[in-house]
């Protein structure tokens, strides 16, 4: 059971105590956001904590509220509290709003729209928290993804926890599959079997609901019983190794970021991490990835410094710089959607100069502070500013010029360490430091970084 699971049932048991008189409302949890990819039980579980509470369950979502009549704003918000007044009548009960990730951050909010989106979310922070109590309603929250969550959403008192639900694991698949083939009993090894096959194609519980029906209509189209081969055939066979080649380049990648963040800022560095075949992906499909403190250093850190942003931007684009170094070119594995590393990078370098005043006049660009502005703000700028775009594009160059130059005194580290990454699946920020601190790769004393490659244009003045 995950911590998902642990925390549904512990709730499940306080609702209980709840309704029998033997625990105040000051000691119930008032509510969470359950986050995960789709087909992973999210409502499921949410129906599941009503039902074994013996509470009801009042069910809703931005969409529909927007969908009340003719989606005007007092429309929306009336049909908002309505559906909170029904839970609080209801009491004891279950609120789920599914999707709640609709209620964006209010700083990434884009201009046209949001003095009426910033009124919708605060309209939802006040039926949390506000001046009406809703005591007795538990609200829980479902989405796929958290990112662009209003934070105020998750503050203690309102939905208070981010519960991971993420796609099943091995021992999750055989239970499901158990689940799905009752009643008939399958001999472990063949339920083993489909686990490992539905484990390699990072099957949801809703997948697996999909492959028996698949498979039982399958049986009756022949007219005969249930049989193993069907679930076989449902979920059909296991997918290819991935190339020797990329995942060769994946682990070279992820170690560049690995070496220059143990270099620059090794305080950051964590596990880095390889999915060796599809059954090691994890929730999102990442291939690999370094789990470190970079974002959370990157959003806010204590006091940050123009070496110091180059340092982090650096870091993030040091996947790449160790594909140019070692391979003579670059693959498309920094870019991507908004969690790449090339988004992140250049939403961290245009926040620093539209908003933290760390750009530099000498660019052409005023140092001047434009506003406040979320991520997607900040990149119509871009788009609409070729001089804003230039400043950026600069201070990004530097920054990738500063991980070739961390990285060039270590490559025979960085081979070394991606074919371990490949070996074993994960390295320990240990395995780094020691790989660059060992003689005849690159190592020995720690070396100073000098300002990255000045002759390249150093935007961002130390």
């Amino acid at each position: 059971m995950g911590p998902a699971g642990e925390w549904a049932r512990r709730l499940v048991a306080d609702l209980q105590a709840y309704r029998a008189g033997m625990l105040p409302w000051l000691e119930i949890d008032r509510g969470a956001v359950l986050v995960g990819p789709p087909g992973t039980g999210k409502t499921s579980l949410a129906r599941a904590v009503a039902a074994s509470a013996g509470l009801p369950l009042v069910a809703s979502s931005l969409q529909q509220w927007q969908g009340a009549r003719d989606g005007h704003l007092g429309t929306l918000l009336g049909a908002m509290q309505a559906t909170f007044t029904q839970a609080r009548r209801a009491a004891p009960s279950i609120l789920l709003i599914d999707e709640i990730d609709s209620f964006t951050a209010r700083t990434e909010l884009p201009a046209h729209h949001r003095d009426y989106s910033t009124q919708v979310v605060n309209g939802l922070l006040e039926l949390l928290d506000g001046a009406l109590s809703r005591e007795g309603v538990v609200v829980l929250g479902t989405c796929n993804d958290a990112t662009h969550l209003d934070p105020a959403i998750l503050r203690p008192g309102r939905l208070e926890r981010l519960l991971a639900v993420p796609l099943p694991d091995h021992a999750g698949l055989v239970a499901l599959l158990r689940q799905a083939a009752a009643p008939l009993h399958f001999a472990p090894e063949e339920v083993e079997a489909l686990a490992v096959a539905a484990l390699g194609r990072r099957a949801t519980g809703a997948a697996v609901e999909l492959w028996a029906r698949d498979a039982r209509r399958r049986a009756r189209a022949e007219r005969r019983p249930l049989a193993v081969a069907d679930f076989q055939a449902a979920i059909g066979p296991p997918p290819p190794p991935w190339p020797e080649d990329d995942l060769l380049r994946i682990a070279l990648h992820e170690a560049g970021h690995a070496v220059v963040a143990a270099v620059l800022e090794p305080d950051l560095l964590g596990d880095t991490r390889l999915a060796r075949e599809p059954a090691e992906l994890g929730d999102e499909g990442v291939r690999g990835f370094v789990a470190w403190r970079l974002d959370d250093a990157l959003a806010q850190p204590l006091v940050l410094t123009s070496p110091r942003l180059r340092r982090l931007l650096a870091i993030k684009l040091g996947g790449r710089a160790a594909e140019a170094l070692a391979l003579g070119e670059v693959s498309a594995g920094a870019g991507g959607g908004e969690g790449s590393d090339l988004a992140l990078a250049t939403a961290t370098t245009a926040r620093a100069v539209m908003m933290d005043g760390l750009g530099t006049p000498s660019r052409g660009h005023e140092l001047v502070w434009l506003g406040r502005h979320g991520r997607r703000e900040m990149i119509d700028a871009l788009r609409s500013d070729p001089a804003l775009w230039q400043v950026v594009a600069a201070e990004l160059h530097v920054a990738h010029a500063l991980a070739l130059d961390t990285l060039a005194p270590h490559q025979t580290a960085l081979q070394h360490l991606a074919q371990q990454l490949r070996e074993k699946g994960r390295l320990s920020a240990e395995d780094v430091q020691r790989a660059i601190a060992t003689p005849g790769r690159g190592g020995g004393e720690r070396q100073t970084i000098p300002p990255a490659s000045a002759a390249a244009g150093g935007a961002l003045e130390e």
